[in-house]
């Protein structure tokens, strides 16, 4: 096993899923390791803040090695490396993150509200209520804001990743900002009169 990015580890020796089964194939050569090690350190930081978004931190690491797992198993037995590594991590993570959302779905209420709950002590009012408002939109919609908002796709790139037309990120991107804004609206209104009582 060879330790990859913050402790995630991946195998030494390929593997690719036929049949339901794991196949093992030859030992990887150092060459093909050292590219995709390189691959994934180079993006580590930013598919993880990705799926921090996404899904807050309880269920950050075991998401994001699942998707590093996927990518190293398609890494390996794809014919040529694929023409944008960035999108295409992104796109495996995105993935993961919605069959993570399946699962979530299949639990409890409460067992829900303890995933997504997160360490923000120190952080401002104004931080936590951004946060609240983000997880408040649907999976759909957050996720475009993610994309375009964070980090920096345009809705044809994002539309990509997520296998939807560039009109269509728009749109839920319309809607993600609105109901955004109305979300702070309504907390700032409420700490407004919050503060007033108490005067």
């Amino acid at each position: 096993m060879e330790v990859l990015a913050q402790g995630l580890r991946l195998p030494r020796r390929a593997v690719h899923p036929r049949a339901g089964e794991l196949i093992e194939l030859a030992p990887l050569q150092p060459s093909e390791w050292h590219g995709f090690e390189q691959l994934v350190r180079r993006h580590h930081k930013e598919l993880r803040g990705f799926l921090y978004r996404l899904l807050g931190a309880a269920d950050v690491d075991d998401v994001l090695q699942e998707a590093y797992l996927r990518a190293f198993r398609a890494y390996m037995t794809a014919k040529e490396p694929p023409a944008s590594p960035r999108s295409w991590l992104l796109k495996i993570a995105y993935r993961c993150a919605v069959d993570e959302w399946r699962r979530q779905r299949r639990r409890s209420r409460a067992a829900r509200a303890d995933i997504h709950g997160e360490a923000l002590g120190g952080a401002s009012v104004e931080r936590l209520a951004f946060v609240e408002a983000l997880r408040s939109l649907t999976p759909e919609q957050r996720v475009v804001v993610i994309l375009v908002c964070w980090q920096g796709f345009d809705y044809v790139e994002a539309g990509e990743i997520l296998g939807i037309p560039a009109g269509t990120v728009g749109s839920r991107l319309s809607i993600a900002r609105a109901s955004l804004r109305r979300a702070l609206t309504e907390t700032n209104e409420t700490e407004n009169s919050g503060k007033r009582k108490g005067e």
